[in-house]
């Protein structure tokens, strides 16, 4: 049966609601629940999400509840709380500034470290904050569980050390073994969700993988992430772009499907992303626009599309006007992979320019990019139409 750890809740039950659907929907309903504690504060439902917890579902070997500083603190009492601490005032305002003696009781009975002996013979530990490695957890050190992290192993608060449960200090041979993992679940999945969104988008736009077809599922799971030196930037992008994580990564990823994640989150980044959306909400006027310019240079719709292969025989063709029109940065790949898409010339240009390089760098992004945004097909044919009133649409 999986573990799943979630930590910091806040008072933030949608998302916990969500959080708990969303991994339902990948693992199934056979989990072992670890909540680190937070309950409360900052968020506005700190009350609900009490009760919610309260009436988890699941056994008593299933699901554990341990405590946070915020939930200590706020056994102290209301008159303390809110200026103590960051969140109070929300709290009490959910509450109404009374704390139900059954949301009290319920508070006091959670625990404050949890052992998981493991077939390896590691024992995993989950606490709030962190742990003295120096100390058996039997005897620790109530702060330190729930408040300290900096100078102890624990972040947040996963670790797996070679004991015996609750007795054996962690010795000098174990402390190297100490490894912190996952900070939240909260914070992982939406790591991951970048990370899968990231590989699938690639994928979709350098190979034949179909992002469509396939809802941008991939292989890849959350240990794959885990195990990447550059998680930390899948991490931080996910906090910054969490409104739009796939549109930032299609504007990315369009323009040069090979840059590297911790190229994603600087400045040139953010201006490409807004420049993206600028064209999407004004796509049918670009589109007609565009349209409009390559009637200036051709008099028939197929003097755009038409690939010549190459005269002696050899790899490579001509290649079409359309595909130098976008090379040279006169219109959009947006207008580019919607004809291309309007035409099913795919074949024809495949077959005709095999083996040249550019093609062969390109061809996914102009002959698939038009599936990872909205567009109206029929009006865009429409305009085609109207613009050269004649063709091979």
């Amino acid at each position: 049966m999986k573990t799943v750890a979630v930590g910091d809740i806040h008072g933030c039950l949608e998302q916990l609601k969500a959080l708990i659907d969303h991994v339902h929907r990948r693992y199934g309903h056979e989990i072992k629940w670890v909540f680190l504690g937070d309950y409360v504060d900052r968020g506005l439902l700190s009350m609900p999400t009490v009760e919610f917890l309260r009436r988890f579902p699941g056994s008593h070997d299933d699901v554990t509840f341990l405590m946070g500083n915020h939930d200590w603190m706020l056994l102290q009492g209301f008159d303390l709380w809110p200026n103590v601490y960051g969140g109070g005032q929300e709290t009490v305002k959910s509450y109404g500034g009374v704390l139900p003696p059954e949301h009290r009781k319920w508070l006091e009975e959670t625990k404050l470290y949890l052992e998981q002996p493991l077939n390896s013979g590691y024992v995993r530990v989950f606490v709030h904050a962190g742990i003295n490695r120096d100390v058996p957890m039997l005897v620790q050190d109530r702060e330190v569980l729930l408040w300290v992290r900096d100078e102890f192993y624990a972040q947040h608060g996963i670790v797996e050390v070679r004991q015996s449960p609750g007795r054996a200090r962690y010795s000098a041979e174990d402390r190297g073994r100490l490894q912190t993992n996952i900070h939240t679940l909260a914070l992982m999945t939406k790591a991951f969700d970048a990370f899968q969104e990231y590989v699938a988008l690639k994928m979709h736009l350098t190979s034949d993988y179909d992002y469509v077809k396939f809802e941008g599922r991939t292989t890849l799971k959350e240990s794959s992430l885990e195990k990447r030196n550059d998680r930390r930037f899948f991490e931080k992008l996910a906090h910054r772009q969490k409104r739009d994580v796939h549109g930032f990564l299609v504007a990315q990823l369009s323009h040069d499907p090979r840059l590297w994640v911790g190229n994603l989150l600087g400045a040139e980044a953010e201006g490409r992303y807004m420049s993206w959306k600028r064209t999407q909400e004004s796509l049918t006027y670009t589109f007609r626009s565009e349209l409009n310019l390559l009637k200036q240079s051709h008099d028939t719709f197929d003097e755009l599309i038409i690939c010549e292969p190459s005269q002696d025989g050899g790899p490579g063709g001509q290649h079409p006007a359309l595909l130098k029109h976008w090379l040279a940065g006169d219109i959009s790949l947006e207008t580019t992979s919607i004809i291309a898409k309007l035409t099913k010339f795919n074949r024809h240009w495949n077959h005709n320019l095999s083996g040249d390089p550019i093609w062969e760098d390109v061809k996914y992004r102009v002959l698939k990019y038009h599936a990872l945004f909205p567009w109206d097909e029929n009006a865009m044919k429409t305009y085609v139409v109207q613009t050269f009133m004649q063709g091979s649409i």
